[in-house]
C-alpha cells in the first residue's frame, strides 16, 4: 500500500472493520484519534461505499446509526467540539473537556520536563502564566532540548522560548497571543497601598469564598487596575486572560461574536 494519509472515509472504513472483527471480545475498546474531520458539520463524506445505491443520500443518518449501534466502545477524540454536528454529539453518551491545567500545575509539569536543565525558577513561573501551554508543548520543547545539547548550552531558555512561542502560534487558531509582560505583578505586591473605596483584601475573600463574581474597576491611568487583576488571578488560584477591544472586534460582525463568545467560554 501506499504511504498517503487516509481520509476521513478510509477511517471510517477501518474503524467499521475494526468493529466488526472485535464485537465478541469484551475487554477491548477502539480509541479514533483526530475524528474532528469525520464529525465536523463541514465534513464532506462520501459514504457510498457502505451503503446500497439507494441509501447513498443519508450519509448523516448512516454515521448515527454507527455512533448509537458501535458493539465495541470508542473513545472519539477531537480538538475541538464547537465544529462537531450537533445531530453527532447528540449520540454520545459521555462528554468530557480535557482543558488545560491550571498554573501550579504547568508549572510543575514544566518543572518536571525541564528539571534535568538549568532553568531558571522565574522563567519557568513566567511560562507557567500562559493558559495555553499543554503538557505536550513542554515535552516537545525539553526533547529538543535533550537533542540539541550545544544549543541549549548556547542559548539556553531562549531557545526553550523559541521553541514554545513558535508552537503556540501554530496551536491557537487566530487567537491573539499570550503576553505575560503586558500585565504582571511582583511577589511584593501589596493591595493595601492602592488608593481604592473598598476594603480588597475582604473582597478578595469573599471572592474565595463564592468562586465568581463581577467587578468593574475604574479610574485614571497608572491607579493599577490592570496590576490589582493580576494579582487577584493570582490569589485566586485563575488563569488571566487579557483581551482588549482590538483582540474581539471584526470587520465581519459573525467572526466578533465568534470571539466574543469563545472569550466568555474561556
Amino acid at each position: 500500500e501506499d504511504e498517503d494519509p487516509l481520509n476521513a472515509r478510509q477511517r471510517l472504513s477501518r474503524h467499521s472493520l475494526a468493529q466488526h472483527l472485535l464485537a465478541r471480545r469484551r475487554e477491548c475498546a477502539l480509541l479514533f484519534d483526530e475524528a474532528g474531520d469525520v464529525l465536523s458539520e463541514s465534513s464532506e463524506l462520501d459514504l457510498s461505499f457502505l451503503m446500497t445505491p439507494r441509501d447513498s443520500g443519508i450519509n448523516k443518518g448512516w454515521l448515527n446509526g454507527v455512533l448509537e449501534q458501535n458493539q465495541v466502545p470508542t473513545i472519539w477524540v477531537v480538538n475541538r467540539i464547537d465544529i462537531i454536528d450537533p445531530a453527532f454529539l447528540r449520540r454520545f453518551d459521555l462528554q468530557l473537556a480535557l482543558d488545560i491545567p491550571p498554573r501550579p500545575v504547568r508549572e510543575r509539569i514544566i518543572r518536571r520536563h525541564l528539571g534535568e536543565l538549568q532553568v531558571d525558577a522565574r522563567w519557568i513561573a513566567e511560562r507557567a502564566e500562559d493558559p495555553h501551554l499543554s503538557p505536550a508543548l513542554v515535552q516537545k520543547a525539553a526533547r529538543l532540548a535533550h537533542l540539541l545539547p550545544e544549543a541549549f548550552a548556547e542559548q539556553g531558555e531562549a531557545l526553550l522560548g523559541r521553541v514554545l512561542d513558535h508552537a503556540l502560534a501554530a496551536t491557537r487558531h487566530g487567537e491573539p497571543p499570550f503576553q505575560p509582560s503586558a500585565v504582571s505583578v511582583g511577589d511584593d505586591y501589596d493591595p493595601n497601598l492602592i488608593n481604592c473605596d473598598c476594603d480588597l483584601p475582604k473582597l478578595v475573600q469573599g471572592l474565595t469564598r463564592q468562586g465568581r463574581g463581577r467587578i468593574c474597576l475604574y479610574g485614571p491611568s497608572g491607579t493599577g487596575k490592570s496590576a490589582f487583576a493580576a494579582w487577584l488571578a493570582r490569589k485566586l488560584d485563575r488563569p488571566l486572560l487579557l483581551r482588549s477591544a482590538s483582540d474581539l472586534l471584526n470587520p465581519l460582525v459573525g467572526v466578533t461574536e465568534e470571539r466574543i463568545a469563545r472569550m466568555f467560554q474561556e
